[in-house]
C-alpha cells in the first residue's frame, strides 16, 4: 500500500536588523556602517551580512542573541561579531531553524478519494459560470478555487478569468504560473500570475484583478523568499529589482549581475565587473 505523507511547517522568527554592511574595496571585503564608514576594515575575501543568531552560554543554562557574519579568508572561513572577533560558528544557532512541524499519513485509496472529491467540487465550481460564458472557451480549469479563478484555453493560449468572465491575463500564454508575495501585513500572502511564451517575448506580470504589473525579457526569477522582489531583465538583459508588494523599482538602477537573493535584508549584485550588496531599499552599499 502506497503511504502519502504530507508536511506542514510553520516559522516564527523576530529578529534585530544588521547595522554592519558587506562593503568590497578592491579585492576585498570589510564592513561599513550606513554612512559607508568602515567599522571593519577590508580585509576578507568574500564576507556574508550579519545576522542575528543564538548562542548557549553554559553558565547562565540560557540562550542570548548576538550578531555574526561569516566570512572568508584564504580559502578558510569563519564567524566573526561585529567588533571583529571571532567566534565558533558551531555555537550559532539560526532563528530560521526554530520549526514546528506536523506530519499527516494516508493510504493510496484515501489519496484517490481525495482527488475525486477535489474534481467533482471542481466541476461543480465551473458550472456556476455562466453557460455562454463557458462556451467561448475550448477549457476551463479551476486554477485558484477559493478565489474563482479559472485558467482558460483557446487554440493552445491560456488565460485568466474571474467567475464573472472578467479577463484577469489575457489569452496570448503559452503557460501561466501562479506566484505569492507577501503583503505589507507580515505572514500575509496575495496571489499573481506570470504569463510566459516559449517565443522571445518578455514574461508579463498580473494582479489577481487585473492590474498589469511589469514585463521582463527573463525567466521569472525571485529576489526574496518572500516572493515580495522579482528579478526583471529589459531587452538588453540588464537587471532591476522590482517590489511586488509596493509595486515599484526599488531603485532606478540596473545591475549586470544579481548573484542570489535577499538575505537578512541584503543581497550581492554586480555593475562594471565590480561586486557589493544593495538592501531591501534599494541602498547600495559600496565603498567611496
Amino acid at each position: 500500500m502506497i503511504k502519502y505523507l504530507l508536511l506542514f511547517a510553520s516559522c516564527l522568527v523576530l529578529a534585530q536588523k544588521a547595522t554592519l554592511f558587506p562593503v568590497k574595496k578592491g579585492d576585498k571585503w570589510g564592513f561599513a556602517d550606513n554612512k559607508q564608514k568602515f567599522i571593519i576594515a577590508p580585509q576578507y575575501d568574500f564576507a556574508n551580512p550579519f545576522a542575528e543568531y543564538n548562542v548557549y552560554d553554559p553558565l547562565q543554562k540560557k540562550y542570548k542573541k548576538v550578531m555574526a557574519a561569516t566570512v572568508k579568508l584564504e580559502k578558510k572561513s569563519k564567524c566573526i561579531l561585529e567588533d571583529n572577533t571571532e567566534i565558533s560558528c558551531a555555537k550559532l544557532e539560526d532563528l530560521s531553524t526554530s520549526i514546528g512541524a506536523s506530519i499527516y499519513e494516508f493510504s493510496d485509496d484515501d489519496y484517490r478519494k481525495e482527488r475525486k472529491e477535489i474534481e467533482d467540487k471542481n466541476l461543480e465550481v465551473i458550472n456556476q459560470i455562466p453557460q455562454d460564458i463557458r462556451n467561448k472557451y475550448q477549457k476551463i480549469e479551476v486554477f485558484k478555487n477559493g478565489l474563482l479563478l479559472f485558467l482558460v484555453k483557446n487554440n493552445e493560449k491560456s488565460g485568466i478569468i474571474d467567475n464573472t468572465g472578467k479577463i484577469i491575463v489575457p489569452l496570448v500564454n503559452d503557460f501561466i504560473e501562479g506566484h505569492v508575495y507577501e503583503t505589507t501585513t507580515p505572514g500575509k500572502y496575495e496571489l499573481y500570475f506570470v504569463g510566459t511564451n516559449l517565443k522571445p517575448l518578455p514574461d508579463r506580470y498580473y494582479l489577481r484583478d487585473g492590474k498589469f504589473l511589469i514585463e521582463s525579457y527573463s525567466p521569472f526569477s525571485i529576489a526574496s523568499m518572500s516572493g515580495s522582489f522579482v528579478k526583471v531583465s529589459d531587452k538588453n538583459r540588464k537587471i532591476k529589482i522590482y517590489n511586488v508588494t509596493h509595486q515599484k523599482y526599488i531603485n532606478d538602477k540596473t545591475y549586470d549581475k544579481v548573484l542570489n537573493t535577499f538575505s537578512n535584508g541584503m543581497m550581492i549584485v554586480e555593475r562594471d565587473g565590480a561586486e557589493f550588496y544593495i538592501d531591501e531599499a534599494g541602498t547600495e552599499h559600496k565603498s567611496k
